[in-house]
């Protein structure tokens, strides 16, 4: 089973999308990372909610982030009840609430159904990222001068071929 599968399979085949507060300029994240307010098609009163509850994380010396009071993990479990309600019954939203992690999800269709379909094309779009081949990645290190285009596969990048 491979990890997306895996993922949706106790949530009834729904993708997670969860709410990261201070780790991205989005605190909404899905299958292929964090999720840009302006592709999500959100309302523009959740996406002010879910800006000024991940700008209230931010804290302390140099904008690291500082320990999540209760009323955020209540923050977040608002929040997530409301992207759960304007994304519907095809998604489950995923928060750390006062009670600790916890999902959310909605038995009604989308009150928003631009978002559900944004946030669909989302999700399908990183999971054929996930499923591409690695045959078009390499890591080069400079010192060395070694490339690494996967497993056992490695060249140095000043000769022609693959390295003893």
């Amino acid at each position: 089973m491979k990890k997306d599968e895996e993922e949706m399979a106790p949530h009834g085949g729904r993708p997670v999308v969860r709410l990261l507060s201070g780790y991205a300029d989005s605190p909404i994240w899905a299958a292929s990372g964090p999720v840009d307010y302006a592709d999500s098609a959100l309302t523009e009163e959740l996406v002010a909610d879910l800006v000024a509850w991940d700008s209230s994380s931010y804290g302390g010396v140099d904008g690291l982030l500082i320990e999540v009071s209760e009323r955020s993990k209540g923050l977040a479990e608002d929040l997530a009840g409301r992207l759960a309600a304007e994304l519907g019954d095809g998604f489950v939203v995923s928060c750390d609430g006062a009670a600790g992690p916890m999902m959310v999800s909605s038995e009604m269709p989308p009150t928003d159904t631009e978002a559900a379909a944004a946030f669909t094309g989302l999700i399908d779009e990183g999971l054929k990222l996930r499923d591409l081949p690695p045959a078009n990645m390499y890591y080069y290190a400079p010192l060395s001068g070694q490339v690494f285009t996967g497993p056992d596969k490695h060249r140095d990048s000043r000769g022609s071929g693959p390295s003893p």
